[in-house]
C-alpha cells in the first residue's frame, strides 16, 4: 500500500501508524467505496438491507485487503511500510482476542477458559460471532496475575483483588524476594532511582563499579537478575515508561556483551548455542544466561532472538555443538513454548542436549520430558558440571 493510500484511510478514523481508535465501518467506507456507515460504537451498518456481506468483503479484497469473520481485524494482503496488521476493533482497540491475550499475558487459553469458569475471572464479552473479547482493564490484571501466580501464589486467592491491590502485592513480593539483604535492598532501590531519572551516566558507572566488585557471576544473579524484576513490576505499576525500561536494558546488556566478550573461549566444552523462539524478542535473559555460561567455562554462541524453528534445528544439528540454550519470558506463550520443544526435541539427536529456562516455562517444566528446565539462573553451574562428568551425555530432565 502506497503512503498516500495509508494517510487517505487512516484519516478517515484518526488511525496512528500503531493501529490505534480507527472504526470498521469509516475504514471499510474509505476502502470500498460501499454505502456501509456505523453506529455509535462503531458497528457496521448498511445503509440498504439487501446489500450482503459478501460484496464488501470481495471489494475490500479487490482494494487489497482481507476482513475477517468477527469483522474485528482487517488485514493488508501485501506488508505496508508501517506494518503488517490494521486493527479495527469495533470498541477502538480497547479489546482483545483470546489470541491476542495469550500473546499479551503468557496465559494459555485453556488457563484463561479454566478460571473463567472456576473463578468468575475473566469476564469476557462477546462479538457477533460469540467469540470472546477480553478489555483492556482485564488483561492488564491478567497480566498481574500471571506475575504473581508465577512467584508460587495460587490464583484463587488473588482473582478477587482489584489490579491496584494486586500491584502493591506485586511489588511486596518483589522487595521480599530481591531485598533480603538490606544493604543490597538500598543498592537496587538507589539504581531504580537512576532509572526513573534517566541517569545514564551515573547508572552505568554504578552498575559497572558493581560488577568489578562482585564478578560477573554474582553480578548476573545478585544485582540485574533482581533488578529486572524491579524494573519490570514499575513498568506493570505504570512508574516506569517505555524510554526509562530501554535506558535500563540498553545500559546492562551493552556491560554484559562486553564482560562476556573478555572471557576465554579457546577450546572450551560445552559448545553452547542460544537463542529465543519466534515473536519472542526479550534479549536480556538470553545474556544473563550466556554470561553464567561462559564465566563457568562454556564455549558460547548466540543467534539472537526472535529465531525461526526451522533455523534453530539447522543450526544445532549441523554446528559443532553440544547444546542448544533457549530462553522465555514471562509473556511467551506456554503451549507455544511446549509445543516448539517438543518439536525440536523430537527433530534434534538425542546427543545434542537442549536446555530452556525462564519465567514462561515456570508452568510447564513438568510436560517438558528429554529436556533440563532451569528455574534459577544458579543452577546452571551444577548442569554443567552434570553434563561434564556424564561425559558429554545429555543431562536428565
Amino acid at each position: 500500500m502506497e503512503e498516500d493510500q495509508y494517510r487517505q484511510i487512516t484519516g478517515l478514523g484518526g488511525l496512528n501508524r500503531h493501529g490505534d481508535g480507527l472504526a470498521l465501518g469509516a475504514i471499510a467506507c474509505g476502502i470500498s467505496g460501499l454505502p456501509l456507515s456505523c453506529d455509535k460504537q462503531g458497528c457496521p451498518q448498511y445503509k440498504h438491507a439487501s446489500e450482503p456481506e459478501k460484496s464488501v468483503r470481495q471489494s475490500l479484497n479487490t482494494h487489497g485487503f482481507v476482513l475477517d469473520k468477527s469483522w474485528l481485524w482487517l488485514y493488508p494482503r501485501t506488508k505496508t511500510p508501517f506494518g503488517q496488521v490494521f486493527v479495527l476493533d469495533k470498541m477502538y482497540n480497547t479489546h482483545l482476542t483470546i489470541a491476542a491475550v495469550e500473546r499479551e499475558t503468557g496465559l494459555a487459553k485453556d488457563t484463561l477458559r479454566v478460571w473463567e469458569r472456576r473463578y468468575g475471572f475473566p469476564a469476557p464479552e462477546r462479538d457477533g460471532c460469540g467469540e470472546r473479547l477480553y478489555p483492556a482493564e482485564q488483561v492488564d490484571k491478567l497480566r498481574l496475575l500471571r506475575r504473581l501466580t508465577d512467584q508460587g501464589l495460587r490464583p484463587a486467592k488473588l482473582v478477587g483483588l482489584d489490579s491496584e491491590a494486586l500491584r502493591q502485592l506485586l511489588e511486596e513480593k518483589g522487595r521480599a524476594q530481591a531485598c533480603a539483604c538490606p544493604d543490597a535492598c538500598r543498592r537496587l532501590d538507589t539504581l531504580l532511582t537512576l532509572i526513573r531519572t534517566r541517569a545514564h551516566y551515573e547508572l552505568r558507572q554504578q552498575l559497572q563499579q558493581a560488577l568489578m566488585k562482585v564478578g560477573l557471576q554474582q553480578f548476573v544473579c545478585g544485582v540485574v537478575a533482581p533488578l529486572s524484576q524491579m524494573v519490570g513490576d514499575a513498568w506493570l505499576r505504570g512508574e516506569l515508561g517505555v524510554s526509562e525500561e530501554h535506558l535500563y536494558t540498553e545500559t546492562v546488556q551493552n556491560l554484559l556483551r562486553t564482560a562476556i566478550s573478555s572471557q576465554p573461549s579457546q577450546g572450551c566444552q560445552p559448545r553452547v548455542v542460544l537463542t529465543t523462539f519466534p515473536e519472542e524478542f526479550h534479549s536480556l535473559g538470553l545474556l544473563m544466561v550466556e554470561a553464567m555460561l561462559v564465566t563457568e567455562g562454556a564455549c558460547c554462541l548466540s543467534l539472537g532472538v526472535h529465531m525461526p524453528l526451522d533455523e534453530i534445528r539447522q543450526a544445532a544439528e549441523h554446528g559443532p555443538f553440544d547444546v542448544l540454550a533457549l530462553s522465555f519470558s514471562a509473556a511467551y506463550p506456554a503451549r507455544q513454548a511446549v509445543e516448539g520443544l517438543r518439536s525440536l526435541r523430537q527433530q534434534l539427536p538425542p546427543r545434542l542436549a537442549i536446555w530452556a529456562g525462564g519465567a514462561g516455562l515456570n508452568e510447564v517444566a513438568c510436560r517438558l520430558g528429554g529436556i533440563q528446565v532451569f528455574r534459577r539462573l544458579e543452577e546452571i553451574g551444577p548442569a554443567l558440571a552434570h553434563w561434564r562428568e556424564a561425559g558429554g551425555a545429555k543431562p536428565q530432565a
